[in-house]
């Protein structure tokens, strides 16, 4: 199932077929007689296993879902990914908790300044021609900078073919508000070019803070590394 709050235009605009579960939820529902049913519905269905993805709105995210639905969205999903939709102030996709890929204690990749540890690594396919790269980080002292994530897929010669950067969580987790211990699951869109050879995807991760672009260097680098290459990328179908 995927479940939509949004606008019906939506899906003219993204030339996809009507969602399995869709939900309008206008301003005046939450006060009307129908909102505590409505409220009960919507969370079930948010609390469902058979639902795998949901869009929703920024509008709707910011304004209208009531309590009850906030609470059940962000109890069971994450914030994958972020496409333009100016008519709503962009959408959202939510991917379900369950599939984070990798607990705190299980892996490490690499180390950065200020106490940052990038534990795993996940690319799961979007389509023909994107990939959802998920990252696990987790903070081994408090951060009081926030600093944006840089992705970049990498092709045979070595160049960019496809990057996403942004605040962590699709801007919902700034790393000042990263917990010491708190492991956080940051996902990254990536558009890449037609005809792109996805078995040989090479990453290149990093951080940079917001103000003025200072890469974060690898901890025990002596040549000053500002980035970790990834390169044992699976992709997830």
């Amino acid at each position: 199932n995927i479940v939509v709050f949004g606008n019906p235009i939506f899906y003219h605009w993204a030339g996809r077929p009507p969602a399995s579960l869709y939900f309008h939820y206008p301003a005046y529902l939450a006060a009307s007689l129908l909102g505590a049913d409505s409220d009960q519905d919507i969370t079930r269905a948010l609390g469902d296993e058979r639902t795998a993805v949901v869009l929703v709105a920024r509008k709707y995210l910011e304004e209208r879902l009531s309590p009850a639905i906030s609470s059940a969205l962000w109890q069971h999903w994450t914030p994958a990914a972020l496409f333009s939709y100016p008519y709503q102030r962009d959408v959202f996709l939510f991917l379900p908790n369950s599939e984070q890929p990798i607990a705190a204690d299980e892996g490490f990749l690499a180390g950065f300044d200020q106490g940052v540890t990038l534990q795993h690594v996940e690319a799961i396919r979007g389509g023909n021609r994107a990939v959802l790269v998920a990252l696990t980080w987790v903070a081994e002292e408090p951060l009081t900078r926030d600093y944006a994530v840089f992705v970049h897929a990498l092709g045979n010669a070595g160049g960019v073919v496809g990057q996403h950067d942004g605040i962590p969580e699709n801007g919902f987790r700034p790393t000042s508000s990263w917990q010491v211990g708190e492991t956080i699951t940051d996902w990254h869109w990536i558009e890449l070019p037609d005809g792109a050879d996805l078995t040989s995807l090479q990453l290149n991760i990093g951080m940079y803070r917001t103000e003025d672009g200072q890469r974060l260097h690898l901890r025990d680098e002596l040549s000053g590394v500002d980035s970790f290459n990834y390169s044992d990328v699976r992709i997830v179908e």
